[in-house]
């Protein structure tokens, strides 16, 4: 018998799930015991119509709107009452505890390779209004992980900003002069004035600190290009290309993708219009035409797109690869 000891306290039988854990891909529970759960939980948020309420009072938060004030707390309780016989049942911790672990597991088993895991993560971020890790880029270049976690560290500063600045001023100051209204308004009114203040000192407070953490470590704006760039741009791509893309500002690549690929990635593209996640393009020269970003320089953002839309990933790697080839050939 062979073991592996996964803690000080902790030696376990030498299977495929202990190996995972001992190299940071396996799950706190068994793995197909996690997968059957969060496949419930799945079905149990669709379900629950006191969750679907709540989410229906915003139409996408990703989009920039900034929802009511008490919505996150509202949101928290009525997931945590979903959770609660589902967690129980598997033997999960309960709480901000299990919240905090089930998006660890889940992270665990994508990068372990696991489609399941992939789908249902990708099919939750639609119920919560939010682009599924990878998707629908917001426009800035910082990984995925490093701007969840800066984004939270900012609305936190944010907050304590308005206090502060409510504490010195006065709350007749602070509207007056913050938010700039000379009448008086409902307390909902000001609530929600006082939440857009607050998210535009957040934003600010955002790209300050990215622009710092960037100059600090540039790994938070993922990985470098070698790690996931293709060589298909090698052998599609040649002098001869280079050559004519220069004199004729266009060049073909002749049959550089090969059939079966285009198919599957256009039954991708049209998985996502259906589910209407593509947005319209409005410029001079594409207008009209529906896109989607995508995004992999982060480990877990490549790993769900590898898993979720694959053809569609390897097109976008292959496409990628090649602004390094022509300037080479440049």
């Amino acid at each position: 018998r062979y073991e592996v000891r996964l803690s000080p306290e902790k030696v376990v039988g030498l299977k495929s799930e202990n190996l995972k854990r001992l190299n940071g891909y396996g799950t706190s529970i068994d793995e197909t015991e996690f997968l059957s759960m969060i496949q419930e939980l799945r079905d149990a948020y669709f379900a629950d119509e006191k969750l679907q309420g709540i989410l229906a009072e915003i139409s996408d938060i990703s989009s920039g709107k900034t929802p009511p004030m008490d919505w996150a707390e509202k949101f928290t309780a009525a997931m945590r009452e979903v959770q609660k016989p589902i967690f129980k049942r598997y033997g999960y911790p309960q709480g901000l505890e299990g919240g905090t672990l089930i998006k660890d597991d889940m992270r665990r088993c994508v990068l372990g390779g696991s489609a399941v895991a992939a789908q249902i993560d990708r099919q939750l971020s639609y119920l919560m209004r939010i682009s599924p890790k990878g998707e629908k880029s917001d426009g800035d270049d910082f990984v995925l992980e490093s701007r969840s976690r800066l984004k939270a560290l900012s609305w936190n500063r944010a907050w304590r900003e308005v206090a502060h600045v409510i504490a010195r001023k006065g709350w007749a100051a602070f509207v007056q002069e913050d938010l700039h209204e000379k009448s008086a308004q409902t307390p909902k009114y000001y609530s929600d004035a006082t939440a857009r203040h607050a998210h535009k000192i957040m934003l600010k407070t955002f790209y300050t600190e990215f622009n710092e953490q960037v100059r600090l470590d540039p790994s938070h704006l993922g990985e470098v290009p070698s790690s996931w760039s293709s060589p298909w741009a090698d052998s599609v791509c040649s002098a001869e290309h280079v050559s004519k893309l220069v004199s004729k500002k266009y060049v073909v690549l002749d049959e550089a993708i090969e059939p079966d690929l285009l198919s599957a990635a256009h039954s991708e593209m049209q998985q996502l219009q259906q589910q209407t996640k593509l947005q319209i393009m409005n410029t001079a020269i594409s207008n009209g035409a529906k896109f989607t970003n995508l995004r992999f320089a982060g480990e877990e953002e490549a790993a769900h797109l590898r898993l979720s839309l694959p053809a569609l990933f390897e097109i976008s790697r292959r496409l990628s690869s090649l602004p390094s080839v022509l300037a080479a050939h440049d």
